[in-house]
């Protein structure tokens, strides 16, 4: 039996504990991708996680390389990196992070010392922040390829106030794709502006993928009292103002026609403000960390998602759906997903707009029950791991035999 060929992902994202969106994308890619390569997952982490990372990673990867952080390594390490982060920032117009992680962490003599001169066939970046360690000389012949994640400058569009910085950062980051060979997108939308860009052959698409086997479908959640919820993780400023807008700006409407509605909060991480709303309205449970949130989401009637921005993916969107639950939210949330109004999502733009949609809805069961059924179907035909992630070996073997 012929050796399996080599690849090596460098990321600062973990593949474990998998509770993040950005985290289950790694873990499924290099669970698909160990199928036919031999794996090395590069990575760096702090003195107390260091060994826990090896342990968990050995269980995705054939080789694993994780490096001490420097950025982490004393209190001081920490002061004096920040301090020139921020400067690194004001000279640029990049991000601390870009900083950190590319000019302190993965710079491209630790990492050129870590694979100690072995040789891939292919080397995946998470993320472009590292795109400093890439170098003919360290890789050879290696397909190069970037997993975006999302076109970053569009969330930083969303955290800047200053028009002028996110044009920088634009130009910075479309100058920094043309360094790979290939790019992967997670959305049909940035699929298109990436093409623009750079060509039809140099992007491939390959959205975040779910294990159906995690999220059983519930066509009948047996609720009592009707269930409504948002759902996301609340450590975010965006994501508190989503779930206190449907709070404020739905729930009213709902609890006039019925007043025994629950009103769900599921997420890790709520804001005091948040989390004490359980204990000032009897009608609203704010979860916090939810070790089954596939249970919990199946025994809700519908999910609420308010949200504004068009980049990146809402895995979150997928996660409701495929237990059958069916979501309204904006055009924006779905942004190039390929889900229509109708399979189990419902776009409808402005949250005030909502509590009659709601009210409709629970007054409508047998209508509940078919859109359960279509959210799961669409899950299934596009968001299976096999639609997905599966598809990545066939994509990197194509890709072999163009070069």
């Amino acid at each position: 039996m012929s050796p399996k060929p080599r690849l090596l992902m460098i990321s600062h994202v973990w593949p474990v504990p998998g509770v993040s969106g950005q985290e289950k994308r790694v873990y499924y890619m290099l669970k698909a991708l160990r199928q036919v390569y031999h794996l090395t997952f590069l990575t760096f982490a702090d003195k107390q996680r260091k060994n826990q990372y090896e342990s968990a990673l050995q269980q995705l990867s054939d080789e694993v390389i994780v490096l001490p952080s420097r950025y982490n390594a004393s209190l001081l390490s920490r002061l004096v990196y920040k301090a020139i982060g921020k400067l690194y920032s004001f000279n640029t117009g990049l991000k601390a992070s870009n900083f950190t992680i590319g000019k302190v962490e993965l710079t491209g003599g630790r990492v050129a010392k870590a694979i100690a001169g072995n040789r891939y066939e292919a080397v995946i970046f998470e993320y472009w922040h590292a795109h400093h360690v890439i170098d003919k000389a360290l890789f050879g012949d290696a397909s190069l390829i970037l997993d975006m994640h999302n076109v970053l400058w569009q969330t930083y569009k969303t955290q800047s106030n200053s028009a002028k910085a996110v044009e920088k950062y634009k130009r910075y980051e479309e100058k920094v794709w043309r360094k790979f060979d290939r790019l992967i997108a997670i959305n049909q939308d940035e699929t298109a502006y990436v093409r623009d860009q750079l060509g039809d052959d140099k992007v491939w698409y390959v959205p975040m993928g779910i294990d159906l086997d995690k999220w059983p479908l519930v066509l009948n959640p047996a609720n009592k009292v009707p269930r409504i919820a948002w759902y996301g993780g609340l450590a975010s400023s965006h994501n508190q103002r989503d779930a206190m807008s449907v709070y404020e700006d739905v729930m009213p409407g709902v609890w006039q026609v019925f007043p025994e509605a629950e009103f769900w909060i599921i997420g890790s991480k709520p804001p005091e403000h948040i989390a004490e709303l359980s204990e000032k309205d009897s009608r609203v449970t704010v979860t916090g960390f939810v070790e089954d949130v596939a249970d919990v989401l199946g025994r809700v009637d519908l999910v609420l998602c308010p949200w504004q921005g068009t980049y990146g993916f809402r895995s979150r969107l997928v996660e409701v759906m495929a237990t059958g639950t069916p979501v309204i939210t904006t055009k924006d949330a779905a942004y190039g997903m390929n889900l229509n109004s109708g399979e189990g999502i419902l776009f409808h733009n402005n949250p005030k707009d909502w509590s009659a949609i709601v009210i409709e809805l629970l007054n409508s069961p047998d209508e509940l029950l078919a859109l359960r059924k279509r959210a799961r179907k669409a899950v299934e035909t596009r968001y299976s791991l096999e639609a997905t992630y599966g598809k990545l070996p066939q994509m990197l073997n194509a890709a072999k035999g163009e070069s």
